[in-house]
């Protein structure tokens, strides 16, 4: 098998991948690139946001910290591969019910943000915090639901660190996205949703950037297929689309997908600067996007 030009500067190791997240985390988000389909457009594309790359003003009530778990898959070729532990959330939950999210919560009075998401991965998904090793954090953003500011902290495990149980009153299964898949396939990896929800005092349809993640460690999420039978009150979109009966695996959007996006971001950015002379490890070139959007249930009825 013919290894992509990428692949063959991945890591090898989950030692090399702690070294190349650390490497990504001391960026300035300022300095990092992110592509056009990592912002949120409105539908008629005249406005452009991101939540770690626009500065803005929003009174926060709570304050909450999420945990992005990597730990080795055995889908590399060449390299070692690493996989995000992700969970979706149970139809009980207050917000975002049936969402693909990171396991987190509130932090509590006398907390820490990065004790906070350790007390809630234990909680949630039954991870002690001795199987992992946090590297870093992100950029703490606005969730705009409730107006909670979220930080979250990156952490990485030696080998697979299996959920040992789901708390089901919050949890409802276990996911995962991995990062080779979303890094060497990205052009069919990565993707917008159209979704009504409003963003930036804009009440209208708006593209946002989304990924697909797949139900076992062990297996990579399918490339994004169009859908054959549209609705007709989809013939005004402009492009290919998918329907969310031909989903990939389960959709990850909204502040996951912003956290992801920062993640993928800065790990570009990280291999574009170690291997410099290399076109295919240019952060253009790893971060492309599918021409198929997907439209939710809003839009395919």
């Amino acid at each position: 098998m013919t290894l992509k030009p990428l692949a063959s500067v991945l890591p090898q190791s989950i030692s090399e991948w702690g070294q190349l997240i650390q490497l990504a985390l001391r960026l300035s988000i300022s300095s990092v690139w992110y592509p056009d389909h990592f912002y949120v457009h409105d539908a008629d594309h005249t406005i452009r946001f991101s939540p770690q790359k626009r500065s803005y003003v929003k009174q926060a009530s709570f304050s909450s910290a999420v945990l992005v778990i990597l730990s080795p898959a055995p889908t590399g070729v060449g390299f070692q591969d690493v996989c995000v532990t992700l969970t979706k959330r149970s139809t009980n939950v207050t917000t975002h019910k049936g969402q693909m999210s990171f396991p987190g919560g509130h932090v509590e009075i006398g907390e820490t943000t990065e004790q906070a998401a350790q007390r809630e991965v234990q909680e949630e998904i039954g991870l002690d915090s001795s199987l992992y090793n946090i590297l870093g954090g992100l950029t703490t953003i606005v969730s705009s639901e409730r107006g909670t500011l979220v930080t979250p902290h990156v952490a990485i495990a030696d080998i697979h660190i299996q959920p040992s149980y789901t708390n089901s009153e919050e949890v409802a299964s276990i996911h995962y996205v991995h990062l080779s898949n979303l890094l060497l396939n990205s052009e069919h990896t990565q993707c917008r949703v159209l979704k009504t929800k409003p963003f930036a005092r804009v009440s209208k349809p708006s593209y946002f950037p989304c990924f697909f993640a797949s139900s076992a460690y062990d297996s990579l999420s399918p490339p994004i297929k169009p859908s054959m039978a549209l609705p007709p009150n989809l013939a005004h979109v402009n492009s290919e689309v998918i329907l969310p009966e031909d989903y990939p695996g389960q959709m990850v959007w909204g502040l996951t997908a912003f956290v992801l996006c920062e993640l993928l971001a800065r790990l570009a950015a990280a291999l574009e600067a170690k291997h410099p002379n290399i076109d295919a490890a240019r952060a253009a070139s790893i971060l492309r996007c599918s021409n198929i959007v997907a439209c939710d249930s809003d839009f395919s009825t």
